[in-house]
């Protein structure tokens, strides 16, 4: 018969409870926890001629996208929070993040 031992690892509970925050108490400080490259600018820059891009949504799609989502759940996330979250706009800044990546495959040195 064979023993197995399984352990857990976990952050220490000191860590946790620096964490936490009151109820319904959301950190919406995106800036602090990801930013735009110069590449990503200029290709957001690209895909809205004419007028100034929002970079505020762009970081805001860049976190989504960072999180595995789709850009169907993006548009169904985002598109509630008024003028300027159009799905337009959305699928505008998702293409620019998207073609701003390097690309992964064959010969090309990932980190």
């Amino acid at each position: 018969m064979a023993v197995f031992e399984i352990t857990v690892k976990s952050r220490p509970i000191e860590a946790l409870k620096s964490n936490q925050q009151a109820p319904g108490v959301f950190d919406w400080s995106e800036s602090k926890q990801i930013e735009l490259t110069l590449t990503e600018i200029s290709k957001i820059k690209q895909k809205h001629q004419g007028y100034t891009p929002n970079l505020t949504r762009a970081v805001r799609v860049k976190r989504l996208m960072l999180e595995c989502y789709s850009l169907n759940d993006i548009i169904k996330i985002l598109k509630h929070n008024g003028r300027g979250y159009g799905e337009r706009m959305l699928k505008k800044d998702h293409a620019a993040l998207t073609e701003s990546k390097p690309p992964i495959g064959r010969g090309v040195a990932s980190k």
